[in-house]
């Protein structure tokens, strides 16, 4: 969706954009956090505006700020999550779930997922750590070999050499599956 929405598309720019995207989101970022851990060192709360007092008139409009960047920034995120749900599902041979009629059902789903966690967790640091130790070790160790497996049995056939080499490559999956309920353990504690 955001590469065709590019006027004058190609790879290459759509690479230069993520790029210029991707920096400012690492200086924002670093900056943040720097101050945060310079301001309150080890006891620094998850959500930074949280070490603040309740009455301090610029937390308060940084608290007015993050609800406005959540409040719209929302359907970008839906709108990738979406999409993403319909290519996992499609991929695994459900191509219904990408069907006109099933787009409000879907986007519902999504939205009362996320708005159950957002009223039940009271921390925001202990959903993105378990989100980075679930979705970094699927990242790095599970999501690989499955699509390199999958690839080489399309390209090269389900019976040949290339592909049963391909599918030792699963042994990681339970590796990642191992990590992800040691990151998430820790995350809990």
């Amino acid at each position: 969706n955001f590469y065709r929405s590019l006027k004058n598309t190609n790879a290459k720019r759509f690479r230069f954009m993520v790029n210029i995207a991707f920096t400012v989101l690492v200086v924002l970022y670093t900056a943040t956090m720097a101050s945060g851990y310079g301001t309150f060192g080890d006891v620094c709360e998850g959500n930074i505006l949280l070490n603040y007092h309740p009455n301090d008139i610029l937390s308060t409009l940084g608290r007015l700020a993050t609800g406005f960047s959540i409040l719209f920034g929302f359907p970008l995120v839906a709108c990738g999550a979406r999409e993403s749900i319909i290519g996992v599902a499609s991929s695994l041979g459900n191509n219904a779930l990408g069907s006109e009629k099933n787009h409000s059902l879907l986007v519902a789903g999504i939205l009362a997922f996320v708005t159950v966690i957002s009223c039940t967790v009271q921390d925001v640091s202990l959903v993105v750590g378990l989100t980075g130790a679930a979705l970094g070790s699927f990242i790095v160790y599970i999501c690989p070999p499955l699509i390199f497996a999958k690839a080489v049995t399309l390209v090269k056939g389900p019976g040949s050499p290339e592909s049963k080499r391909a599918q030792l490559n699963l042994v990681l999956i339970p590796f990642g599956l191992l990590i992800a309920l040691l990151g998430c353990i820790s995350v809990l504690k």
